[in-house]
């Protein structure tokens, strides 16, 4: 069976304290989680989403395979989406989208920072970043990927060109 959340209609997630109240996240945006079950543990305040999970918030949207939310407190400290692979895509106006992937991504609301690891890939743009470990700062727009301290995991970049010769036919292109 199939269910559809949203904060404005479902109690259970007023009820689970998922996600922090209205005004309280940082894009001031409603956010839109469905799944095939979502079970809620008070004694650990957790929350757990399995089954094609879909979270969409703003111009942010991520797929799992499963999620974990927790909400000491009653407010989200900290989210882990788990997937073969776990993806997200963030539009951002008049910036260029981002889309990553990667076994598991946990995202700190408050520092609005995503940690993804295990075969992780983000692209910017038509640029591409590759790592086992990639941080990506929603707030500041900071994509950081590897660890100083690993001579073993190498780091993977792809930067390609900005195309300013849009529309020219052949021939030299030095001036």
């Amino acid at each position: 069976m199939r269910t559809r959340f949203a904060r404005k209609l479902s109690p259970i997630l007023v009820l689970s304290g998922l996600f922090p109240p209205v005004g309280a996240s940082t894009s001031g945006e409603p956010i839109y989680l469905e799944a095939n079950q979502a079970v809620y543990y008070e004694r650990e305040e957790r929350s757990l989403y399995t089954g094609k999970v879909v979270v969409r918030q703003g111009d942010l949207t991520i797929w799992a395979d499963r999620l974990e939310a927790f909400t000491p407190g009653g407010e989200l400290a900290k989210a882990v989406a788990y997937g073969k692979p776990m993806r997200f895509r963030q539009r951002s106006k008049g910036q260029e989208e981002i889309r990553g992937e990667a076994r598991q991504a946990i995202y700190y609301p408050k520092e609005e920072l995503v940690v993804l690891t295990g075969q992780a890939v983000v692209w910017q743009g038509s640029n591409e970043y590759r790592s086992d470990r990639i941080e990506y700062d929603m707030k500041r727009g900071i994509v950081k990927a590897g660890e100083a301290s690993s001579d073993t995991s190498r780091v993977k970049i792809i930067l390609k060109p900005k195309r300013s010769d849009e529309g020219r036919t052949g021939g030299d292109r030095s001036e």
